[in-house]
């Protein structure tokens, strides 16, 4: 079943608008496409290049020449740090002024969002969009169709347009969208999807069947935690999130630093993420993967930091106890140091199994009766 924004079926498309604009938690927008890049916005905001410059007034400028225009200006004058662009896009009540929009905001980031980052956010974003009467009935009236975007998208689309995409043999694209909506009229049918996420050394993991793998490198535990607050989506019933030595090392003048969670102001701050996390999506089951211990290749300072800061994290969590909340510790990697590639921070293939062999056993097997005993689960 083919849709597209122009021809068949226009109300599957991304770039649909809404008779009034729909509230999608991080703000309210006319078509998912705006709320697309406003999620994208929201995640990447840190990773704007260009320095702070005097702040451009687009409030009063805005109605004579529009907002892409605006934004079209501030990008070439390299003052895209201060652009309104959660403003801009909630005010866009065009589906392609949107994209377009989106398209400068992608101009000016740093560094892009892994794809499979990029697709979870749409899975969000769609599942708002769904749980709308109107748009419930018509995915569920599709069946088990085949779910096809006919536009010419490399990624999104299959690559094609109008009366070729009825042939297979043009389909060039990945279909990225039809994908994501079939995943989504297979949630609205009742069925249920487990998450991993993490930094990269979660990519690639070998885990079983319905369950999402999403690699984020280089991102820290509590950025990571204010990300699962709005788009984790209910369509997950347990979600994994492990992030390494990133959350314990920052870059400073070219130096490393270490820190760990005995600081009151970052434990704090972790436990107040944690806290809105799980409470913004009770009926979800999340489980904190600790960093994996190191038996060699650290300095000894570092590695009293990580242990410092793992039990630091189990006497959080134990504290909050949060209905919804576990941590998995994984002690068994602490017996041998054969377990990691040459460059010392990715796990070679024979560490990806135990983790997730661990991941697999206390968190996404793991039987409601034995979550209901403990929080802190160890493999040893």
């Amino acid at each position: 079943m083919f849709f597209s924004r122009f021809d068949e079926n226009p109300m599957l498309s991304n770039m649909y608008e809404f008779d009034t604009p729909v509230e999608f938690g991080w703000g309210t927008f006319w078509s998912c496409e705006a709320a697309y890049y406003g999620a994208i916005y929201l995640t990447c905001c840190p990773l704007l290049c260009s320095k702070k410059i005097e702040a451009l007034c687009i409030a009063k400028r805005v109605e004579k020449i529009g907002w892409l225009d605006v934004i079209t200006k501030c990008v070439n004058g390299k003052t895209v740090q201060t652009i309104d662009w959660l403003g801009s896009l909630t005010k866009c009540t065009n589906g392609q002024i949107a994209q377009r929009i989106g398209g400068k905001l992608k101009s000016c980031l740093k560094s892009e969002l892994s794809p499979d980052l990029r697709r979870l956010i749409l899975l969000k974003v769609n599942e708002i969009k769904f749980a709308l009467p109107e748009f419930r009935s018509l995915l569920l009236s599709t069946g088990m169709k085949h779910l096809v975007e006919a536009t010419k998208h490399p990624i999104w689309g299959c690559g094609a347009k109008h009366e070729a995409a009825r042939n297979p043999d043009n389909w060039k694209g990945k279909n990225w969208m039809g994908g994501v909506l079939e995943r989504i009229r297979s949630v609205l049918r009742g069925d249920k999807f487990r998450l991993v996420i993490g930094d990269s050394i979660v990519r690639n993991l070998p885990i079983a069947h319905r369950t999402d793998i999403v690699a984020w490198g280089g991102c820290t535990t509590n950025r990571l935690l204010n990300f699962l607050k709005l788009f984790a989506g209910s369509h997950y019933s347990r979600v994994v999130f492990h992030v390494g030595i990133c959350s314990i090392s920052v870059r400073k003048k070219g130096k490393f630093i270490v820190q760990n969670l005995n600081v009151p102001k970052r434990r704090a701050q972790f436990e107040v993420f944690v806290r809105r996390m799980a409470q913004a999506h009770p009926t979800v089951l999340f489980f904190y993967s600790s960093v994996i211990p190191r038996v060699d290749g650290l300095k000894l300072k570092f590695q009293k930091c990580l242990k410092t800061h793992n039990n630091a994290c189990k006497q959080s969590i134990d504290n909050l106890f949060l209905s919804n909340l576990f941590m998995i510790r994984h002690l068994n990697f602490s017996k041998t140091d054969k377990l990691w590639k040459y460059d010392g921070v990715h796990l070679d293939r024979i560490g990806q199994q135990l983790l997730a062999a661990n991941i697999k056993q206390y968190a996404l097997a793991a039987s409601l009766a034995d979550l209901a005993e403990k929080r802190v689960f160890v493999c040893k």
